[in-house]
């Protein structure tokens, strides 16, 4: 939860797909995975992550970048990270990593000041 809260700060709680502000509706956006949270070795990694309204997320008739992860959603990616980015985070992805010790590694880099996890230094 920490996490997700995390990434939905980055972008200011705003839907990356639609532009929407959710500031004041926090609780219909999503931290939507492009590799699954199955991946554990990207479950907590940033660059895997990206706030999405619940219509961009799963969206009617299963039209959102949920069920669009080869299509729309990856060439949002692409252009996000660039094609060698877009690949590392693909490679990390089908690594192996046990779910305990991605959360260990998570919660290393960041100390907790005045009740918010920030970057260690």
């Amino acid at each position: 939860k920490i996490f997700n809260t995390m990434v939905k700060d980055r972008d200011n709680w705003i839907c990356v797909k639609c532009g929407k502000d959710f500031s004041e509706r926090r609780g219909q956006l999503h931290a939507s995975h492009f590799w699954g949270v199955g991946f554990t070795a990207t479950r907590f990694d940033f660059d895997n992550v990206d706030p999405l309204c619940y219509p961009c997320h799963y969206g009617q008739l299963r039209t959102g970048w949920e069920y669009n992860k080869q299509g729309e959603y990856r060439e949002f990616m692409l252009k996000k990270l660039g094609e060698e980015g877009y690949n590392l985070l693909e490679q990390k992805a089908r690594s192996f990593k046990k779910l305990e010790e991605a959360k260990n590694e998570f919660l290393a880099a960041y100390i907790v000041a005045d009740g918010r996890l920030q970057k260690s230094q």
